[in-house]
Order: C-alpha cells, then structure tokens, then sequence
C-alpha cells in the first residue's frame, strides 16, 4: 500500500514537472516562429504564406518533439 501511495505521489510530480518544462519548451518553439515568420517577408505575398504555413508546421514538430502538445 506504501509504495502504491509512493508511486501516485511522484507521478503527480513529474506530470507537474513536464508542464513547467512543456510552457518553456513552447516558449522557445515560439521564439523559433517568429524569428520565421519575420524572416519570410511581406505578408501579400504568395510564397510568404507558404513561408508561414512552413513556420507553422516546425513549430508544432518543435513543441511535440519536446514531448508537448501544440
């Protein structure tokens, strides 16, 4: 019985711990996004949405990398 309180007890912790890690993993995902979409350029123009819709995509690979979800 010890150890099963044990265990629910540190898994509540490390679920704690990931969503601390996951807020800083997506806050350096974002910076990544939008060092990316500045770069892409003027927002009319055709391949800049495509630029975008790119950026987009590495974000959510970044975030879910980082074992996150987007």
């Amino acid at each position: 019985m010890k150890r099963i309180v044990l265990a629910t007890l540190l898994g509540f912790s490390c679920v704690a711990v990931a969503a601390q890690n996951c807020e800083e993993i997506k806050s350096n995902c974002a910076a990544g996004y939008a060092r990316a979409v500045q770069a892409c350029g003027p927002s009319g123009d055709r391949r800049a949405g495509i630029c975008r819709a790119e950026a987009h995509n590495k974000y959510i690979e970044c975030v879910r990398a980082g074992g996150c979800e987007a």
